[in-house]
């Protein structure tokens, strides 16, 4: 799920994910909270290849820095480049989550944690 572009069936449910959430949006709610999201996965997987790419420029650039290749400047352009984006990301994926949690109530330790044993709150009754 985290890179639906190489499936028929995760690319279909993830542009009706996106048709979902801005209906909802066009309403002025937020879609429900849901934890197999599709387009919560992809944008978890672009995450992933974003932190990724940062950190292969970054060990790139560290065993380059003292050469005097002519693109080694562009490598570490690109790792700062790179590492702005891993901030707007970090900083957007927070407010989301707060604005889940105050708008539908949903716990930051429900969406934040590692375990498979996690309860809906409509479990506990």
């Amino acid at each position: 799920m985290l890179l639906p572009w190489f499936s028929r069936a995760r690319r279909q449910a993830l542009w009706q994910d996106i048709r979902m959430t801005l209906a909802a949006l066009g309403k002025g709610r937020l879609p429900p909270y849901r934890e197999a999201s599709p387009l919560a996965a992809m944008v978890h997987g672009l995450g992933l290849l974003l932190m990724t790419a940062m950190a292969a420029s970054g060990t790139l650039y560290f065993f380059l820095a003292d050469t005097r290749l002519g693109f080694v400047e562009w490598v570490i352009k690109a790792h700062k480049l790179l590492a702005s984006l891993v901030w707007v990301y970090l900083m957007a994926h927070s407010l989301m989550a707060l604005i889940h949690h105050f708008a539908e109530g949903v716990s930051l330790s429900r969406m934040w944690s590692v375990t498979s044993d996690r309860k809906l709150p409509s479990d506990d009754k």
